[in-house]
């Protein structure tokens, strides 16, 4: 660790081990077996924060959408009859609803 950034050292030279740049196929170049391990993680770390970012979209898109309806209305319905069929983990999404 240099830091907080994880690093990689071969022959006095330090690289970084982030998925965000090749560093870890430079560090191990010339071994086969570690390129194909280095390019495995570069792989998977790269799909996963793909990932990670693409269901923070999805949460937060969410959450305007179950708040759409008070935005709309600007009013609180009368009865509480739309918060009681759901599941009680987003109950308090629809607090302004009700």
């Amino acid at each position: 660790m240099d830091g907080a950034v994880p690093t990689l050292e071969r022959d006095g030279l330090k690289f970084g081990a982030t998925p965000f740049s090749n560093d870890p196929l430079r560090a191990v170049q010339g071994n086969a077996a570690a390129e194909e391990h280095a390019r495995t993680y570069l792989w998977r770390s790269r799909v996963g924060l793909g990932l990670v970012a693409v269901g923070m979209a999805m949460v937060i898109t969410g959450a305007l959408l179950l708040r759409i309806p008070c935005w709309i209305s600007r009013t609180k319905p009368q009865t509480s009859s739309f918060v009681a069929p759901c599941p009680m983990a987003i109950q308090p999404f629809l607090a302004c609803c009700v």
